[in-house]
């Protein structure tokens, strides 16, 4: 998959580390928003079903009864009944209200037991952005081949005019987008030349924020604060980035459009995480790679969710790397969770669930990023090492030196105790003048340990044997002595 699909920020990564994800396939999962009942999502259903005929009165009640703390029972009047109505709808559009004066008595028209919105201009104002907008080739038989449908207010969010786009395998350019013809295209196939990034400049900005009463609706994780509530924010959208691949930003191109409808929402759910002691390059940042990884986590839901922050003309960023926002009501160290749609996707749950495996993946993500980062030494190239950790290697050095001096030490001390005495040469074979000489009075060992005189030959010639044969007493046989003592 990741070779034919458009780059992101955590394409690298995963390939880097491929076996993790052979053995993990979830390690970065898809996630697939839930469907959420809110109040917003259940006045929006009540609003399409009695701009498009009667409804009785029990089945409004039978759809009220999903709004939580909305005190109102089968008994309640007629009177009563519209003024719940009318309270639930200017919540969520009070400016079309106060656009077209719509009112607690003109809002809803009666008919006996039946009730219906007939007001078609404040409908058209209010939801007609929820009507389906299709994608058509601009041919000779116009309107007639449909190739893809979105509502019409989630398509300012994906495509812009003069982009290219990709369908059922096809090179389209958008042309233009009107509320009645929806989004109108044309072939490009011989356009194409390489493939085309966009990144949107939109701005925010976010004019209240209301914590949640309901319980967990504030929650901390370590010194991170985390808040589920309201807020009323508008959208403006200034054109769009072009660059040649997705991370090239230095070399990309500006594109302004003129006459792009904005988008207002009012008490729109938000997760509201506040940052203690950090810094705004630190929170920018952290937005930054929290968009990124929505586009791995949210694949078809990402251009409806984002992460924002307030950033100063100071901060100097390259256009199109974040979204820009304004908070009116000066909560300057904090991030805002948005969902630019007019209904509630169920994203801004989802993230809440999720954003401490967001946060898991963000640190490890940098992680490697701060290890890819560092030089590969070559043999013919010198790379400079930080004195710290010279320092430390230095010591380390001195250390097992130390360590190896004591032990060379000790062995040679346990050489010297274990020292063999050298083996004695094999003896040469004696030349005739070295031997020694008979009567030069050496003495020789016996078998035993004392030594022996050797005898030595006198003047005369006669050896020393005879001389000590006749100094030495004779012995007579026993059968001499017995012939004497007869």
């Amino acid at each position: 998959m990741n070779v034919v699909a458009q780059n992101y920020m955590l394409r690298d990564y995963m390939e880097y580390n491929s076996a993790i994800f052979e053995a993990d396939p979830k390690a970065i999962p898809a996630f697939c928003p839930d469907y959420s009942r809110t109040e917003r999502n259940i006045v929006i259903e009540l609003l399409m079903k009695l701009s498009s005929g009667f409804v009785s009165k029990e089945e409004i009640l039978k759809e009220l009864q999903y709004i939580e703390g909305l005190d109102i029972t089968d008994k309640c009047t007629k009177y009563e009944l519209k003024s719940t109505i009318y309270d639930l709808v200017f919540k969520y559009f009070k400016d079309e209200c106060a656009q077209f004066v719509v009112t607690e008595t003109t809002l809803v028209d009666e008919r006996n037991t039946l009730f219906t919105i007939s007001n078609s201009d404040f409908i058209n104002a209010a939801i007609g952005t929820l009507k389906c907008a299709y994608y058509v080739i601009e041919d000779e038989e116009s309107e007639k081949h449909y190739l893809d449908a979105k509502l019409l207010d989630h398509v300012y969010q994906a495509h812009l005019p003069g982009q290219f786009i990709v369908i059922g395998g096809r090179y389209y350019e958008v042309l233009f987008i009107s509320a009645d013809r929806g989004v109108v295209v044309k072939r490009a196939a011989d356009s194409i030349h390489s493939r085309e990034y966009y990144r949107q400049l939109r701005h925010y900005n976010i004019s209240s924020f209301e914590c949640d009463k309901k319980i967990g609706s504030r929650k901390t994780m370590g010194n991170i604060v985390i808040e589920r509530g309201f807020a009323s924010f508008d959208v403006q959208t200034e054109g769009y980035i072009l660059m040649s691949d997705y991370g090239d930003l230095n070399h990309s191109f500006r594109r302004q459009i003129s006459n792009i409808p904005g988008r207002s929402y009012n008490s729109k759910n938000v997760l509201k995480i506040t940052l203690p002691q950090t810094s705004e390059k630190i929170r920018t940042t952290v937005c930054i790679l929290l968009n990124e990884v929505f586009k791995t986590t949210y694949p078809d839901n990402c251009n409806y969710v984002c992460a924002v922050t307030k950033i100063s003309e100071d901060m100097n960023l390259i256009p199109g790397i974040a979204y820009t926002a304004e908070c009116e009501d000066g909560s300057d160290n904090c991030i805002y969770i948005l969902e630019d749609s007019i209904l509630d996707l169920g994203l801004i749950s989802s993230v809440e669930r999720n954003l401490k495996r967001f946060f898991e993946i963000i640190t490890d993500f940098l992680k490697w990023y701060k290890a890819a980062l560092l030089p590969v030494p070559k043999k013919s190239e010198y790379v400079e090492i930080p004195k710290e950790q010279i320092e430390v290697k230095k010591e380390d050095i001195e250390q097992s030196l130390s360590k190896g001096k004591k032990k060379k030490r000790s062995l040679k001390d346990l050489f010297k105790r274990k020292k063999k005495t050298p083996k004695k040469d094999k003896k040469k074979k004696k030349s005739p003048a070295d031997k020694p000489k008979r009567g030069s009075g050496k003495t020789r060992k016996g078998t035993g340990d004392s030594e022996t005189q050797i005898p030595q030959p006198d003047e005369k010639g006669n050896s020393g044997n005879e001389k000590s044969a006749e100094n030495a007493p004779q012995i007579k046989s026993e059968s001499e002595a017995a012939v004497e003592n007869e």
